[in-house]
Parts: C-alpha cells; sequence; structure tokens
C-alpha cells in the first residue's frame, strides 16, 4: 500500500500524482519523493521518453536502465494510463480525489481537448495543489509552443553573454535549464503545501519555464537597465591571473585578479621575491607584465596535479578549484567526509551511485529506499488496493488499452 512505507517522515501521508515527461516534472517530483512522500507517476503506455534516452549499461538500449530515468525516478511508483480513453480518465479522477498535489507539464490546450482542464480538476478536488508546468504559461501568443532545453536558453537571453568573444554564443550543459524549472516548481509547490490550511486549501500553481528563467540572476535585466549597454561575450575585464591554466593531470580555474590573492599566489609557487619590487607590487605596474608572469605560473602548475595545486593553494589563501571530472568527485575529501554520494542496487543496471540530498534538514529524512520503477511495476497495486478496482477488471482495462 501506498502509506506504509518504510521509514517515517513528515512527508509520509504526502500523495502526488505526476503527469510528466523527460526532467522538469520529473526531477520536482524527485525532490518529494526522496525526502518521503508518496510519489505516484503517472506514464503513457510507452513508457516516459527518458526511459529511451540512456546512457545504458554497457549501451544496451533498455526501457528499465536508462541512466536519466533511473536518476530522476527514485522512490516512486508507476503506473501506466491511457489518458484518451474514457475508462483511463475515470481512473485518474478518481486518482485526483485523493491526492495532495498534482505535477503536471502538458499544455492547457491538450487538457482541455481530453477533457481534463485544470478548472475541472480543481473543482474535483477542492484541497488539491496543482503545479501546471509549460515552456511558456497558460495564456499569451506562445502558450501552445513546445521548446527544449536548447531553445529556451536562447530565448530567454540567458545565452546571448555566454562564449568568448567575437564568437558564437554558446550553451549551458545539457538539460541545465530544465533542472533549473523543476527546482522551482518543486520551491512553488512545497510554499503551497505549508500555505494550505482550514481557510486556505488548494492552489492552481502557474510554472512558465520562460519566466522561471528570465528571472534567474545571468539574464542581468537589472544590469542592463542601469548601464545601458548589454553584457558582451568576453567582456568582463580581470586583471591576471584569472581564468583556466593547464595543471600536470587537468585543470585548474583562477580567480586571482586582486591584489591580496595575487600576493597569497606568489608566496605559493615561490615567488614571493617579485613582490619587493614594485613593477609587481603595485597592481597598475604590473598589468604588462601577465606574460612573464604566467610563464613562472605555468612552470610551477605543469609539475603538479590539480588537487596538489588547489591543497597547495588554500593554505595560503588563493582563491582557486580544480576543474573536476565525474570521477574526481567521487574522490572529493569534502564530498567523502559527508558520505555525499549513495549506492543503491538496481536489478537489472546493477549497484548505481547516485547524488544525494541537495539540502539536509534537522528534521527530515532523505533516503533512496527504492530504484526507479519499471514501467507498470506498480498498476495493479495502486489500481487495486489504493483504488479498489476489482482483479477481474484490470485484465479488461489492460486489453482495452487503457493501462
Amino acid at each position: 500500500m501506498i502509506m506504509k512505507d518504510t521509514y517515517k517522515t513528515a512527508f509520509k501521508n504526502l500523495i502526488i500524482l505526476e503527469i510528466g515527461d523527460y526532467v522538469s516534472a520529473p526531477y520536482c517530483t524527485k525532490l518529494f519523493a526522496d525526502y518521503g512522500a508518496n510519489v505516484i507517476k503517472i506514464e503513457p503506455i510507452q513508457g516516459d521518453s527518458s526511459r529511451k534516452s540512456g546512457p545504458f549499461p554497457n549501451d544496451i538500449p533498455n526501457n528499465e536502465t536508462s541512466g536519466l530515468y533511473l536518476n530522476l525516478n527514485t522512490n516512486k511508483k508507476s503506473i501506466t494510463l491511457n489518458l484518451d480513453t474514457s475508462d483511463g480518465k475515470a481512473l485518474f479522477i478518481e486518482l485526483i480525489k485523493k491526492s495532495d498535489l498534482l505535477v503536471i507539464d502538458k499544455l492547457s490546450s491538450y487538457l482541455n481537448k481530453i477533457g481534463l482542464p485544470l478548472e475541472l480538476l480543481n473543482k474535483l478536488n477542492s484541497n488539491l495543489i496543482i503545479t501546471h508546468i509549460t515552456p511558456f504559461g497558460n495564456y499569451g501568443p506562445y502558450k501552445d509552443y513546445e521548446t527544449n532545453d536548447f531553445i529556451s536558453f536562447a530565448l530567454t537571453n540567458r545565452m546571448s553573454p555566454h562564449g568568448i568573444a567575437d564568437g558564437p554564443p554558446l550553451q549551458y550543459g545539457s538539460d541545465v535549464i530544465l533542472y533549473q524549472v523543476g527546482t522551482t516548481a518543486a520551491a512553488a509547490s512545497m510554499a503551497a503545501i505549508f500555505a494550505r490550511n482550514k481557510n486556505t486549501k488548494g492552489h492552481l500553481i502557474e510554472i512558465s519555464g520562460m519566466e522561471a528563467q528570465i528571472g534567474n540572476v545571468d539574464t542581468r535585466t537589472v544590469f542592463d537597465q542601469y548601464t545601458k549597454r548589454l553584457l558582451q561575450r568576453g567582456s568582463i575585464d580581470l586583471r591576471y591571473p584569472t581564468g583556466c591554466y593547464p595543471c600536470l593531470d587537468g585543470y585548474i580555474v583562477f580567480g586571482s585578479g586582486e591584489d591580496r590573492f595575487f600576493r597569497r599566489l606568489c608566496s605559493a609557487i615561490g615567488k614571493e621575491d617579485l613582490l619587493n619590487d614594485p613593477n609587481w607590487s603595485i597592481p597598475a605596474n604590473r598589468e604588462s607584465k601577465q606574460e612573464e608572469f604566467e610563464t613562472y605560473l605555468l612552470e610551477w602548475l605543469l609539475a603538479r596535479p590539480k588537487q596538489k595545486v588547489f591543497e597547495i593553494c588554500q593554505e595560503y589563501g588563493v582563491m582557486c578549484t580544480p576543474i573536476n571530472q565525474i570521477g574526481d568527485l567521487f574522490l572529493d575529501p569534502q564530498l567523502v567526509h559527508r558520505s555525499y554520494f549513495v549506492k543503491s542496487q538496481h536489478e537489472l543496471a546493477g549497484e548505481i551511485t547516485y547524488t544525494g540530498a541537495p539540502f539536509r534538514f534537522s528534521e527530515l529524512e532523505w533516503n533512496i529506499s527504492s530504484s526507479a520503477p519499471k514501467l507498470s511495476q506498480h498498476t495493479k497495486e495502486i489500481l487495486n488496493k489504493f483504488l479498489g478496482v476489482p482483479v477481474k477488471d484490470l485484465c479488461i482495462l489492460k486489453s482495452n488499452g487503457t493501462i
């Protein structure tokens, strides 16, 4: 049964429905599921598209072992439900009546077309919180448009200032925007849950992916209004040594252009004697000596691995960090000390190392108690035990394409 989890948390009685595909909605509900909420993932008959995205163990495609799907759907229960059928809609309505939160990423035009407008869902359960995630919101000239991570990044100005001078704009890593939208949706949903009481019941939360991104810090809308100029790619003028430099086994980034950091870096690399010379000790005088200093710096860096460079520089208070790859993070002393990564066994994919809690509460437990579910793994359990659908009717529902 849904209500009997193996561990107790403040979310143990919270029932969440997810009708979401790929990243944003699944990530939103994952943040609840990993803290103990009961999340029912309603998938179409063919399953969430992330099941086909990979990567896959040994590069063998399998709906149950996609790395993206496994990461986004821990601790959830999966049912398949065809909302285009009358029986599918009827079962969905019964689930709505028993739920606290619905996270859905389907366009309003589609919901209206199948006879499940948001207004109807709200009437069916006056206590229901509905978090509706769409690319552009429920009204306006773009309301029926669809998009993806790359297009969204370009449309919202966030791509424009990223890249090198005189080069084309560059995007962030894959799906960063979609995760941000999911995080925004989770924060809004949690606020509505806290606000709900006997006087304030359900909420309809509209998440426009476009607006969620424009509100991000690197859009710089206020900056442009104050300066009356657009931030250009590569236009930030920073004193050296600032930027990326090679080491023995990779790269390290310095943010040491300020005089205090420059002086500390000189000491760290054994060049504190430079500071006795006014040509180096006075910031304005050393601006023309970048090439000479970087010769000293590179000679020191290329003889040492990046982690060692980082450790030495921290002893001297130098602003820097290694550019880590995934394998480096598993060995990072800070993350190891805090036991951040969590291992879990999956029936088909084997042992998987997951990222840990994104935030830690003193009174709320985070845990991966179950791997991402197989497609339709819990359909019988949810429909029979939770909704009371007779077992004999499940065969009929399967044969007519409802489940």
